[in-house]
């Protein structure tokens, strides 16, 4: 608020010339009686400005509260009539001062007025600034979590673990002593180690990419040379077909009879072909169909991108990293992140070859296996599908066609990939066949003798190979199509007919009261802890669980049972429980009926002449008498 201006005599103009008051004047030096002098009213007001900063509030208030006490004092005497008691000169000396000291405080509160307006606007001029700097103080914060939280490239790259750094980096890269102490040249080390490898895997594949294509250019130069023999071929067997006429031979060419698909199957699968085909002829075996199936379509873009990029020395399979496809899988391939870049991979890793090859054999009783062979090309491997038709034997549903080809041969099982690279490549992926053979089937190691697919340390010839597993399938088919059949004539209560047809003896005072095939769960849920502990040792999936009910002359005996593919040469894994007198005796319980379980899972083995199912039936009677008092009775 500015100071009150006072009017001056000669206006604004005089105020230069107006003249400066001696320091040492003040207003109680000028006598009221007479002025010796007048005082100009800026010097007067200049004179009074300065008192009244000199004086203060406080004091001037307290002046004016003394003078208005006398005025107060004179008026009440005037009032009261007591006029010559009154001292006008007092009275007006104390009016003058009432005045004075009014003005003075009304010019001192101007003047603090002032000052705390120049107060308030350097306040707020500082608090302007304090904001203005509070909020760049804000800003630069939140660029400088901007910078930390910016994602480095070389956070981007994966590392290997931490461990597996220290043990297989050198000492000149690693430096434990330095890098464990400070993060930051660990990450640093760490850094220098996965680029001092990735060199190392640059060159390595460097190198086999070389190696690749002069293997390419050979194998595209004996195929050029391949396809050279054809005409010589063709007219061999045209000059030979002259010779059957005047032999009177009566003899078709294989090739006539070949699927139009033939020429599309992966040379391991025609490999199997010709030896199948050859097989029926020279075995006459009428009872296996070979076939070829699949999306010819597919198979001949496939052929068509092989020979383009044989004939550019690339990829002689015509598979880059993204598969079958080719460029457009790799860029597929590149595209895919996380979770979805290695379903990618896992589908083409198991993508296999679009035509594949079908034989189907006929067994016993009008049941028939169609295996389906299929190539895939990442893993280098066969692998087999399968299916059963056995519509006319009964029961023969309740046993698991799943594990049919399961342990065919000796430690078969077709879970493991038999091709190194490719079970590299599986286990990277984390993939098994276990949960896939449904979708893709098995890779047994006979697939692979029979298709090429995989040496074997055995020189036998894939004719006989093939006559070995044509016998293996038939004779697993009909040992469950005998097991099928044997266990409906049991439930329908005709076990003593088929104890006398294998010439077995029949166990006095013990009758098989029911018998019947039970779910997995149900099996589990009978099982003992102990037994339980057993059947989760085993590696493959019994084929079959059934549960048995013997009556014996004072108790009853109650008998679960679990049969593995290759029954019956495979042991066998059984739980007992017998109830006597309304007790119930358990392998936990009851160390006799515990003997006698271990004797038959341990030295089970059936007469290969006769129905292993009955001789099991038998043995579960002979433990059951044993148990309940009965006694054998010898066949005549």
């Amino acid at each position: 608020m500015p100071t009150p201006k006072r009017a001056s005599k000669g206006g604004m103009e005089q105020e230069g010339k107006v003249k400066k008051p001696k320091e040492d004047m003040s207003i109680d030096d000028i006598s009221m009686e007479e002025p010796k002098k007048v005082i100009d009213p800026q010097d007067l007001y200049a004179i009074e400005d300065k008192i009244a900063s000199e004086l203060g509030t406080t004091v001037m208030t307290d002046r004016l509260k003394e003078s208005t006490s006398v005025l107060r004092e004179i008026l009440e005497k005037f009032i009261a009539g007591e006029t010559r008691s009154i001292d006008m000169r007092n009275a007006t000396m104390s009016s003058i001062q009432v005045r004075r000291y009014s003005r003075l405080i009304y010019y001192a509160n101007a003047m603090k007025k002032k000052e705390v307006t120049e107060k308030m606007e350097t306040v707020e001029s500082k608090y302007m600034q304090l904001q203005n700097q509070s909020s760049e103080v804000g800003h630069l914060q939140k660029e400088i979590q901007r910078c930390l939280q910016y994602p480095s490239n070389d956070e981007q790259i994966p590392l290997v673990p931490l461990e597996e750094f220290y043990e297989k980096a050198k000492s000149e890269i690693s430096k434990p002593e330095i890098t464990k102490l400070d993060e930051h040249q660990q990450k640093v080390a760490r850094l220098n180690f996965e680029r001092e490898e990735r060199k190392h895997l640059m060159n390595t594949l460097n190198e086999l990419e070389f190696r690749r294509s002069v293997l390419a250019s050979d194998i595209n130069k004996k195929e050029s040379r391949i396809k050279s023999l054809k005409p010589k071929m063709d007219a061999v067997v045209k000059s030979a077909r002259s010779l059957e006429e005047a032999l009177g031979m009566k003899v078709s060419s294989s090739s006539d009879r070949r699927s139009p698909s033939f020429h599309l199957l992966p040379p391991q699968l025609s490999v199997l072909y010709i030896q199948a085909e050859a097989y029926k002829q020279l075995i006459e075996d009428t009872l296996v169909t070979v076939s070829v199936g699949g999306d010819t379509s597919e198979a001949n873009r496939l052929k068509e991108k092989r020979e383009e990029e044989g004939e550019d020395n690339t990829d002689m399979e015509g598979i880059e990293e993204g598969g079958l496809d080719g460029d457009e899988d790799s860029q597929d391939e590149k595209e895919c992140r996380g979770s979805g870049r290695l379903e990618k991979k896992r589908s083409i890793l198991l993508r296999p070859h679009p035509i594949y090859l079908s034989i189907e054999i006929a067994c016993i009783d009008e049941c028939k296996v169609r295996m389906k062979l299929q190539y895939l090309p990442e893993l280098g491997i066969s692998v087999l599908k399968w299916k059963i038709r056995a519509s006319n034997v009964p029961n023969f549903g309740s046993l698991k066609s799943s594990s049919m080809m399961d342990d065919l041969f000796s430690g078969d099982d077709g879970l493991l990939c038999p091709n190194a690279i490719g079970a590299a490549k599986l286990n990277q992926l984390k993939v098994n066949f276990s949960s896939l053979s449904k979708s893709i089937g098995r890779p047994y190691r006979f697939v692979q003798k029979l298709t090429g697919s995989h040496e074997e340390e055995s020189g036998s010839e894939l004719s006989e190979e093939l006559e070995r597993v044509m016998g293996a399938v038939r004779e697993r088919v009909k040992t469950r199509v005998e097991m099928a059949l044997s266990l409906t004539e049991m439930e329908k209560g005709r076990l003593d007919q088929l104890l006398e047809r294998e010439g077995l003896s029949i166990i006095e005072g013990v009758t098989l009261k029911r018998i019947n095939t039970i779910t997995d769960e149900e099996f589990i849920a009978k099982l003992p802890h102990s037994t339980c502990e057993l059947l989760k040792k085993k590696e493959f999936e019994p084929f079959v669980h059934l549960s048995f009910i013997l009556t014996t002359q004072n108790g009853e005996m109650r008998v679960f049972c679990a049969l593995w593919s290759d029954f019956p040469s495979s042991s066998i894994l059984t739980s007992f429980s017998f109830e006597r007198d309304g007790e119930t005796m358990t392998e936990e319980n009851s160390e006799e009926l515990k003997e006698m379980q271990c004797l038959l899972r341990e030295d089970w083995a059936a007469d290969e002449k006769k129905d292993a199912i009955v001789c099991l039936v038998k043995e579960l009677m002979q433990v059951a008498g044993k148990m309940g008092g009965g006694k054998e009775e010898k066949m005549e």
